[in-house]
């Protein structure tokens, strides 16, 4: 019978996201991208996640999951009606040519000095952490627990004053430094662009991997092709096969260090790859169902910890407190993070799930919606293509953490704080009194 409903909703589903924001993946949306991934991420192993399980908490997921599928596109239709959008504004935003440049010296300056910080941070960062898990599994191939807790160490359990920093600069400002440089460059041709896009680009990707994890690395390089494919319009398929070789690299070569010596071929860690990207999200938003309410009651906001602090509650540890239970035999620190509606589950049951379904649709389609009106612009090309893959995040994290601790809220003011050093630089150099002739 969940089956049938299953295959019903995705039936519903189909028009109503074609109707409210299009399906067509040679001009995405947002939300539209968030839909695809669900449906092949979440919607379809999630069949094989209920197969596996006997709880009685496997019906609340099934349907939970299933309702993400009329939640989210009743969210973007609403939002369609409340601002009068029309879906071809979408085609009019993909088409209208770049309007404007940011490869003048002002933003070439703002650029420098943001990347002069980002790479001393990475020195502050390599000198501040004792032992290094690149440099570890560098010498020591197939130490998975010592590696796992060096992992740990390096980052989560980091006491740092500079820890946050640690954590925006890898997930949003070398992003921001590779895309925005990429778009320059693109735009301008201009060899100190390139120069300044291949620097960002090598040392993010070296600051991504210090840590050994795959997806930061694997972040940078998506948005990176992301914009590539959205600048072009059109790429041959050779692209797509490049790049997804390219996305695949490091975390293949993870997996072969780690396992080392025990016999893991190529094809074994490209199965696990898959697993992770195609399995394990779904089957991790299943245990917070499992433990709310059965082991646990409902939190009423407490795994949020600014709801919480605010509301004067204790705030409550989901992600640790899940993996600890679904995976008692990893380190006490692990945070298995799910899926929003794993969180919304944990806080307010099943109605928490559908109101924050159409609250995600709403988001989605208000920003997709606000930048299709704004001009296109480099910066505004960067914000498309880096809130995308942020809402993409949300197969994995709670909304609030993709909206404030993954950079939907802060990529927003980093664009403003570089348009706002931009202009004040502008207006400073037109100030200055001419050169004196000798």
């Amino acid at each position: 019978m969940l089956t049938v409903f299953a295959g019903f909703a995705f039936c519903i589903s189909v028009p109503l996201m074609r109707a409210a924001t299009g399906l067509s993946l040679r001009r995405w949306t947002i939300p539209m991208v968030f839909w695809w991934t669900y449906v092949t991420m979440i919607f379809a192993p999630s069949f094989f996640v209920f197969a596996n399980h006997v709880h009685p908490a496997k019906s609340h997921y099934f349907l939970s999951v299933m309702s993400v599928l009329l939640t989210v596109p009743l969210g973007v239709a609403a939002m369609n009606i409340m601002t009068n959008f029309r879906k071809n504004e979408i085609k009019e935003f993909w088409d209208k040519p770049v309007q404007g440049t940011t490869a003048g010296v002002s933003f070439a300056l703002v650029y420098a000095l943001i990347l002069a910080a980002a790479i001393g941070l990475i020195i502050l960062y390599i000198r501040e952490v004792k032992s290094i898990p690149l440099f570890y599994m560098i010498r020591n191939p197939g130490s998975y627990p010592e590696l796992l807790q060096l992992r740990e160490e390096s980052f989560k359990l980091l006491n740092s004053p500079f820890s946050h920093a640690y954590f925006v600069f890898r997930g949003l400002v070398f992003p921001f430094l590779v895309l925005f440089a990429l778009g320059n460059f693109l735009i301008s041709r201009q060899r100190k662009w390139l120069i300044f896009f291949l620097v960002s680009l090598g040392f993010g990707l070296f600051y991504a991997a210090l840590s050994t994890a795959k997806m930061p690395v694997a972040a940078i390089l998506l948005m990176s092709l992301l914009f590539y494919v959205f600048f072009k319009g059109r790429v041959k398929r050779k692209f797509y096969v490049t790049a997804v070789i390219l996305l695949l690299v490091w975390p293949v070569v993870v997996i072969l260090s780690l396992q080392f010596g025990q016999g893991v071929t190529t094809g074994r860690a490209l199965l696990s790859i898959g697993q992770r990207l195609f399995y394990y999200p779904t089957e991790d938003i299943y245990y917070y169902f499992e433990y709310f309410p059965y082991q646990h009651d409902y939190l009423h906001g407490r795994s949020m910890g600014k709801i919480a602090w605010l509301t004067g509650q204790e705030y409550f540890d989901t992600p640790n407190t899940i993996g600890r239970y679904a995976h008692p035999e990893f380190v006490e620190t692990i945070n298995m993070n799910a899926g929003f509606i794993g969180d919304l589950n944990a806080d307010f049951g099943i109605p928490g799930v559908l109101a924050g379904g159409i609250l995600a649709g709403l988001i989605m389609q208000g920003i997709q919606i606000y930048l299709c009106r704004r001009r296109k612009t480099i910066l505004t090309m960067v914000l498309f293509v880096f809130i995308t893959y942020t809402f993409w995040l949300l197969h994995s994290m709670s909304l609030p953490v993709v909206l404030l601790s993954n950079g939907v809220v802060f990529v927003f003011i980093l664009v403003w704080l570089v348009n706002l050093t931009s202009r004040f630089l502008s207006a400073a150099a037109k100030r200055l009194p001419p050169p004196q002739a000798s």
